[in-house]
């Protein structure tokens, strides 16, 4: 995985075969979070911009992805596929779940019939009062 600065300079985060993807700023612009397969399936990681410190931030059973924090520095928001999901298919029974920044108190806050259209990419209100989704009849 790799940021890319504005005058082209690209900063490898990351070196490696493993399946990263969905990557996200933290509001303070310090870390870079991220699903990655590196410890079986997929799960929330959170690396810092200089490359220090990659680690899953939870694991649980959950195959997890694209996670993105608020603006405002404190949630997370991320879709969680069922064990043993592959990949994230359409047209699963998925949850979105909310967690405090530090990993804790993750749940679900909506439960779904869909896919990864459903927040792969950054859907927060600037004000981090609400996010957006997408979710599928």
């Amino acid at each position: 995985m790799a940021v890319l600065d504005p005058d082209g300079t690209e900063r490898i985060l990351i070196p490696g075969t493993a399946h990263h993807g969905g990557p996200d700023f933290s509001a303070c612009g310090r870390f870079v979070w991220f699903n990655s397969d590196d410890t079986g399936h997929a799960q929330i990681w959170r690396v810092g911009t200089d490359g220090q410190n990659a680690a899953p931030v939870f694991r649980d059973d959950n195959v997890n992805w694209f996670p993105h924090p608020s603006p405002c520095g404190r949630h997370v928001v991320y879709l969680a596929y069922p064990p043993g999901s592959t990949s994230h298919p359409r047209g699963m029974d998925v949850a979105l779940c909310l967690m405090d920044a530090d990993g804790r108190n993750r749940r679900p806050v909506v439960r779904l019939r869909c896919g990864q259209g459903a927040i792969n990419t950054p859907c927060w209100a600037p004000d981090g009062g609400s996010f957006a989704f997408m979710g599928y009849q």
